[in-house]
């Protein structure tokens, strides 16, 4: 039986840190999509299932403050675990970017164990969710 492995989006207008954190996801054992700003991260969630995303912030199109808020607003994305990953590490961006709706807040330049800890807790937890959110269901239909 093949197990199936999460799919991570990478939202990141820097294309070698981009390729980087591809591989190290690639390497432990996650589908990776990558894409270069927002607008291209919306169509790449039209057209398949992600299970978490990781953005930068300072983008063109559309940052990663507006993804978030896009992301949350669609009902089908909004369970989606999303990490920002981002040299904007003041207190107050921290803050804002979570009360968006951010799961988690990673300061660049992060060390791959950093990124591998923090990504394979959320999808966890998001694994978990589901898994409550369908027993709540199947005890629903049973009453």
């Amino acid at each position: 039986m093949m197990e199936i492995r999460a799919s991570i989006l990478i939202v990141d207008d820097q294309p070698a840190l981009r390729d980087n954190l591809r591989l190290t996801l690639e390497l432990a054992g996650y589908a990776v999509a990558t894409a270069s700003d927002g607008v291209e991260a919306i169509e790449i969630l039209q057209c398949r299932p992600i299970d978490l995303i990781l953005a930068d912030i300072a983008m063109p199109r559309m940052d990663g403050y507006q993804l978030c808020e896009r992301i949350h607003m669609h009902r089908q994305w909004m369970r989606i675990p999303f990490l920002f990953l981002s040299a904007r590490t003041s207190e107050w961006e921290i803050r804002y970017g979570m009360s968006l709706g951010a799961d988690d807040y990673l300061a660049k330049p992060i060390e791959p164990e950093d990124l591998l800890g923090s990504v394979h807790l959320q999808i966890g937890r998001a694994q978990q969710l589901e898994q409550r959110i369908a027993n709540v269901v199947q005890l629903g239909e049973l009453c």
